[in-house]
């Protein structure tokens, strides 16, 4: 009676041990060693988007990364034709990421820029920063204060689709 009691024993302590290995913590998933990221720039004339490709960067959070690809996008491309999507005369301020948006903060005279120009910094910062996991949105201000359209009405959170593919000419 007593070694039939040990071997149920034996048993449930079994079929508990296999119940509880399933249970285990998930590893958190990594991205590929070989991940890429897109880095935008613009054509030669400063009408189209292009891009270049880069291992993606390896920041503890999203701000690490976000300073990382910003730093990116502000020195040369590798390829001769492209070109640093943000003008010379725009100076930015700062770049915090929180929780799923990043805002980059431009200094004071940033509304002075050509228009164009402006549209196609914005793409390009735009599309460049959303490839970042956990970030889905970013925002604009100068000067601390939130950036606005030609109407007065606040520009708000952008996304890699607030560009439409027709007007602004992308090369993929």
């Amino acid at each position: 009676m007593m070694r039939k009691k040990r071997q149920i024993f034996f048993f449930l302590c079994c079929i508990l041990l296999i119940i509880c290995s399933g249970c285990g913590l998930k590893k958190e998933e990594k991205q590929p060693e070989d991940s890429r990221v897109k880095i935008y720039y613009t054509n030669k004339t400063g009408s189209r988007l292009v891009y270049e490709t880069r291992k993606s960067p390896e920041g503890e959070d999203n701000q690490t990364v976000a300073d990382e690809m910003i730093g990116w996008m502000l020195k040369e491309p590798k390829n001769e034709e492209y070109f640093i999507a943000i003008p010379n005369e725009v100076v930015i301020n700062n770049v915090v990421a929180r929780n799923n948006i990043v805002n980059i903060d431009f200094a004071v005279g940033y509304e002075t820029l050509d228009k164009s120009k402006d549209v196609i910094c914005r793409a390009a910062i735009v599309k460049t920063l959303v490839q970042i996991q956990g970030i889905d949105y970013v925002e604009f201000s100068i000067g601390g204060k939130t950036m606005m359209d030609a109407d007065g009405t606040p520009i708000g959170s952008l996304t890699d689709d607030s560009f439409v593919f027709r007007e602004l000419p992308m090369k993929e």
